[in-house]
C-alpha cells in the first residue's frame, strides 16, 4: 500500500528538509517531492519521514532554546554594563 501526501500550504523550509532528510537517511529530492506531494512513499518510509522530522524539531527547539539563553545573558551584561557607566558618569559629574 502506497500513502500519498496531500499537498499542504505550509510546507517545510528547504533547511527544515535538509535536516530531516540526513535523519531519515532519505536523498533531499525525495523528501521535498514527498513534501510538495508529488511523490508517494510506503508507509514504513513515511513513518521514517515523521520519525526524522519529530527528532529535528526537537533538535530546531534545543538550539533554539540555547540562542535565547545566550541572547538573555548578553542583555544581562548589557544592563551591568549600562548600570556601571551611569555609576560612573554620576561620580565624573560630583
Amino acid at each position: 500500500m502506497i500513502m500519498v501526501k496531500k499537498k499542504s500550504s505550509s510546507q517545510r523550509s528547504r533547511k527544515d528538509l535538509l535536516g530531516i532528510a540526513k535523519l531519515a537517511k532519505l536523498s533531499i529530492s525525495t523528501l521535498v517531492k514527498w513534501d510538495d506531494g508529488t511523490l508517494s512513499v510506503k508507509p514504513d518510509t513515511e513513518l521514517r519521514i515523521f520519525d526524522a522530522a519529530n527528532r529535528y524539531y526537537k533538535q530546531e527547539a534545543l538550539r533554539i532554546k540555547d540562542q535565547l539563553q545566550q541572547i538573555t545573558d548578553i542583555e544581562k551584561r548589557m544592563a551591568i554594563t549600562k548600570t556601571a557607566m551611569k555609576k560612573a558618569l554620576h561620580a565624573l559629574k560630583n
